[in-house]
């Protein structure tokens, strides 16, 4: 949650005055990603960065819905002008400042290019200070402490899925089955249709999952789809974005309706969607409906930049100083396989 000053204290050349022992005390619980997501990152070399891999989901979508590189980045630079907005009105947010499309889109001195197409106002900022909170209990408890009827919020239901857990052997690029899963099970278990929703907010680490989100989801990326302005302006630590997004989604709920959050980990990989309710549910659901996401994986094939077949999605990655190699995926003429190949 200080990353922003640990990165201050070390650029001044000092040691922090915070104290950095852990102590003794195991955490109760550990997360961590399997052994392949690591293996892959290592056999990856330096193209698994977030920015990449999302760049290429990016470049996918854009196939995907017949745009000309012009035309896409026109319309995602638009899409983050939006979460921009909220976030210039979110008196918690990192950045207040109501960013409009063409500073978004375009490159320049404080605005960098960071993988084609992404800018660096269009990637996630998780260099901040800040920190969020809930006070979950039942709903005695609540009454026992002389909570208000009108203070409380309930969680209806939560459910979590994870997509092949190897980017490079999902189906396709620019949709996440998992999500799509995840999304449609919150909803039905809920008793509720997407129109139901008065709020929402999608997990906005990159353009690209807002859209495959909003998509799987049957939102149109039209509507405010963030009630934060997301991680590229708001910002939040890393693992704790979609926490800020339950906290802000708290004090709209109060005033009644239904809200949806949407949680995203790795690179697509982990999905969780929570939908929450002044009116209290029958009962609280949490499933987890990972055996209900059909990944239909393909296998990748080695690194070949003489392989023949199809590009499906690319990639400049950039520097400080400017661009310093091409990504890109591509299938096999029989589209079993995936190539993944970098160019310097």
């Amino acid at each position: 949650e200080a990353r922003a000053a640990a990165v201050r204290v070390q650029r001044a050349g000092e040691e922090p005055r915070w104290c950095r022992d852990p102590g003794t005390t195991l955490p109760e619980r550990i997360a961590d990603f399997p052994q392949e997501v690591l293996q892959e990152a290592a056999d990856l070399g330096g193209l698994s960065g977030p920015s990449i891999l999302y760049a290429l989901f990016e470049d996918s979508l854009r196939r995907a819905r017949g745009e000309s590189v012009d035309e896409h980045r026109d319309r995602i630079a638009e899409l983050w002008a939006r979460f921009s907005a909220v976030a210039s009105a979110n008196p918690y947010a990192w950045d207040r400042t109501a960013h409009d499309a063409a500073s978004i889109r375009t490159e320049s001195p404080d605005n960098r290019m960071i993988a084609f197409p992404y800018t660096k106002a269009m990637v996630a900022n998780n260099g901040v200070d800040m920190g969020s909170a809930l006070l979950m209990c039942s709903v005695d408890a609540a009454r026992a402490a002389g909570v208000e009827r009108d203070r409380m919020v309930f969680p209806r239901v939560s459910t979590a899925s994870h997509e092949t857990w190897l980017v490079t052997e999902r189906r396709d690029l620019h949709r996440v089955p998992a999500l799509e899963t995840a999304g449609r099970v919150a909803l039905a278990t809920a008793g509720l249709t997407i129109d139901d929703i008065d709020h929402v907010d999608l997990y906005a680490c990159f353009p690209s999952i807002v859209q495959m989100s909003a998509a799987a989801l049957g939102l149109d990326q039209q509507r405010q789809l963030t009630v934060t302005g997301g991680l590229g302006f708001a910002g939040s630590p890393i693992a704790n974005s979609s926490g800020h997004a339950i906290a802000a989604m708290v004090p709209l709920l109060r005033e009644g309706g239904n809200g949806l959050v949407h949680a995203n980990g790795g690179f697509a990989t982990k999905h969780a969607f929570g939908v929450y309710s002044a009116d209290p549910p029958k009962a609280y659901v949490s499933m987890d409906c990972n055996d209900q996401v059909d990944h239909r994986s393909r296998p990748t094939g080695p690194a070949d930049e003489s392989a023949d077949g199809t590009e499906e999605a690319s990639t400049v990655v950039y520097d400080r100083d400017g661009p310093t190699q091409t990504v890109t995926a591509r299938l096999a003429p029989d589209e079993r396989r995936r190539f993944v190949i970098e160019k310097a």
